[in-house]
């Protein structure tokens, strides 16, 4: 009797590591004379308001002269770096709180984990990213050379509306710019409790010639 009680444990334990999809270990407890498994990831590192990414959130645009965009976040967190995160499948990347958090390598063998800022923390300041949301590319570096995109935030707290015609309320607005490019120039804008509303082109010879170019056709956040 004893050995069979000891043998079901056990054979549940393989079957469960078995069939993980990561390398997280579960966190295995007794109670009641029961077995119970908890998997560390049904709770995870909370996303910011105005990028609520949380598991099974999704975002729907039209692309001027385009097909439509899906941003997709994964139905399920994933464990990374120590932590339980959303996991951004376009941009394959995991969304920590208000950055972009992603494997970066430097060359010769050598790799890192990197934060990407989505908005900066107030007006005028600019976060240093390996990522681009507007083009959905990761970059790597090597060496001491270090990221080239720039994320600004340029306004707070204004109002606006996208080209389907709906209304948004104290929305953040960002600038991403890259150094090697002088036409990569757009203007995101982030809502609360929504996500990015819409995104802008800017004419690099004439900056005040702006174009609405991505606008949220519909969106589902999943908290």
């Amino acid at each position: 009797m004893l050995l069979k009680q000891f043998f079901i444990p056990l054979f549940v334990l393989s079957l469960f590591s078995a069939c993980r999809k990561d390398k997280t270990e579960p966190e295995i407890t007794i109670e009641d004379d029961l077995l119970v498994v908890t998997d560390p990831c049904s709770t995870y590192v909370m996303p910011l308001d105005y990028f609520p990414a949380h598991p099974g959130s999704w975002w729907n645009y039209n692309q001027v002269g385009l097909s439509d965009q899906l941003y997709e976040i994964d139905s399920a967190s994933k464990m990374f770096d120590g932590e339980c995160m959303p996991y951004f499948i376009q941009l394959e990347s995991f969304v920590r709180a208000n950055n972009f958090t992603h494997t970066a390598y430097y060359g010769q063998g050598m790799s890192g984990v990197e934060n990407s800022s989505i908005i900066p923390n107030s007006v005028g300041d600019t976060a240093i990213c390996f990522i681009s949301m507007t083009d959905l590319v990761v970059e790597d570096i090597f060496g001491t050379t270090l990221p080239h995109f720039r994320r600004i935030l340029v306004q707070d707290d204004t109002t606006v509306t996208n080209l389907n015609g709906n209304t948004y309320s104290n929305v953040k607005v960002v600038k991403e710019t890259y150094e090697y490019d002088s036409t990569h120039l757009y203007l995101e804008y982030f809502a609360p409790n929504v996500g990015l509303i819409k995104r802008d082109s800017i004419d690099y010879q004439n900056t005040s010639n702006i174009t609405e170019v991505f606008t949220l056709e519909s969106f589902f956040i999943n908290n």
